[in-house]
């Protein structure tokens, strides 16, 4: 979403006309002095975004701005998973209540809406399927670090598999996976109780 506001300087004529292009696109050409409008770029790249307003007395004035587009190989780069964690840890026991942390990093520029995180045990090394342990409500990926604590967690069981995977999702429907993050996870028996470990890799 590209959104702008144009006021005419003191004493100025009142604006007549914005034009908003970039990447060869005419994302906006009409009499809205403020707005926003979504467009979809061919591909990723670095152009600027170029503003021309012009007031009722003929006068314009421009305005550019860097715009990066970033693919979405890309941006799975530049998410990491920090932190994933247990509490108590190990976890002791099949269906053993207990509650869990995630810290994932958006290192990219961009902010992702409508994200999910879900935590899925399974046997499935692609995380194509599998048992949902955690699912967290809808958020906003801002850059920066993002944290995730659930304490409803009703435990594991290893007959649900021996892999462990955070995967981020965003909403639309269907839901689209946009990373998983394989989880180290070990499975031990100790006088016939199974006991989880959780760590990121």
């Amino acid at each position: 979403m590209i959104r702008w506001r144009v006021e005419p300087g003191p004493g100025g004529s009142p604006i007549k006309r914005v034009v908003i292009n970039a990447f060869l696109v005419t994302i906006y050409d009409g009499r809205l002095s403020s707005g926003g409008r979504t467009f979809t770029p061919a591909g990723p790249g670095d152009a600027p975004l170029v503003l021309v307003a012009e007031n009722q007395a003929g006068k314009s004035s421009s305005k550019s701005v860097p715009f990066e587009v970033i693919s979405l190989d890309e941006l799975r780069e530049q998410l990491i998973l920090k932190e994933i964690s247990t509490t108590p840890s190990p976890v002791r026991g099949d269906r053993t209540p207990f509650s869990i942390t995630v810290k994932i990093l958006n290192k990219s520029p961009v902010k992702l809406n409508r994200m999910m995180i879900s935590v899925e045990q399974t046997d499935d090394p692609t995380a194509a399927s599998g048992v949902v342990i955690a699912d967290g409500p809808l958020r906003d990926f801002n850059p920066g670090l993002h944290i995730y604590n659930d304490n409803t967690m009703d435990g594991f069981s290893r007959d649900d598999g021996r892999l462990l995977f955070v995967i981020l999702y965003r909403r639309p429907v269907p839901l689209e996976e946009i990373k998983a993050f394989p989880v180290s996870f070990s499975i031990r028996t100790e006088d016939s109780e199974n006991i989880y470990t959780v760590g990121p890799r």
